[in-house]
């Protein structure tokens, strides 16, 4: 990624990720805050307080015209900020949220979130999560109604298949941005 891209991403990142919104009082919540998003097959739970997490690291992906935001559970951010992340410690949770990638608003010189595409999520458990020889589970959520991606348990064989490219980096595709 170029320099002028990455900062870029982190202005993204940085507006993304702002304060946290609060519901308005005669506001019906969103679906992730009121609990009801349906879990991922296998029964993994949608973590919704995953808003409130802290910012581990950016990425884009050209190929995908996507750009996303990477946030981690207290265990991950501490571990993260430790160095402590290959492997990560048990009871780390990743959240991965992406958004179609867009030009800015009257200028090519920058990329802003387009629509939200999915919110996508690792849970670290190596006993949990023995039979993949990953000791990751996975489960992803599409769109704004945070619908459960997959029909049964296949989808997280199906993520472990694609983060195999990953496994001397404990099976993720990023790497925590180190600040100053």
């Amino acid at each position: 990624m170029s320099p002028r891209v990455l900062t870029i991403v982190l202005g993204f990142a940085a507006a993304a990720c702002g304060p946290t919104v609060q519901t308005v009082p005669d506001e019906a919540p969103l679906a992730a805050e009121a609990g009801k998003v349906a879990p991922a097959p296998g029964g993994i739970k949608f973590p919704s307080k995953y808003k409130n997490w802290p910012v581990l690291s950016v990425t884009q992906r050209p190929d995908k015209e996507t750009l996303r935001v990477v946030m981690g559970n207290i265990t991950a951010v501490r571990a993260a900020r430790r160095g402590q992340t290959n492997p990560w410690p048990n009871g780390t949770i990743i959240a991965s949220t992406l958004w179609k990638q867009a030009s800015g608003e009257g200028t090519s010189q920058s990329l802003t979130p387009g629509d939200f595409i999915r919110a996508e999520f690792m849970f670290k458990d190596v006993e949990k999560y023995a039979s993949n020889d990953s000791g990751w589970g996975w489960a992803r959520w599409n769109g704004t109604e945070l619908i459960p991606y997959g029909s049964d348990e296949g989808i997280s064989e199906e993520c472990r298949d694609c983060h195999k490219k990953a496994s001397g980096n404990d099976w993720l595709f990023m790497k925590p941005a180190i600040l100053p």
